[in-house]
């Protein structure tokens, strides 16, 4: 049972959190999407809400089953995939690093035991 709740959390949040960080990696204009600063187009601000709302909907889901921590927000996830993207791009943006990162933030969602 445990790990098909982790599965669920990995399946449902790694795809778009793997979707934003690599289309910033590749695109400094969509890298604007993943930071804290305000956004000066509108396309910007619409593609943070988007991906908010559905980091949002997916922490909600997880955190109704006791999967994930209940102080992680829509905009910490986002955060942290700032620091993720640095973080590859400081490596020569070596793609596996990708996956080690986006498990390492996964697991560390989940609730202290």
């Amino acid at each position: 049972m445990l790990q098909v709740a982790r599965e669920q959390l990995a399946a449902g949040l790694h795809r778009p959190l793997r979707f934003a960080l690599v289309h910033a990696l590749r695109d400094t204009r969509f890298a604007a999407v993943l930071e804290p600063t305000s956004d000066n187009e509108p396309q910007t601000s619409e593609l943070k809400a988007d991906l908010n709302r559905s980091v949002a909907h997916q922490l909600d889901r997880a955190r109704r089953r006791g999967d994930i921590r209940r102080d992680v927000k829509a905009d910490d996830v986002r955060r942290l995939l700032c620091g993720i993207e640095h973080a590859v791009r400081s490596c020569d943006n070596v793609p596996a690093r990708i996956e080690v990162y986006l498990d390492v933030l996964l697991e560390g969602l989940r609730p202290s035991r």
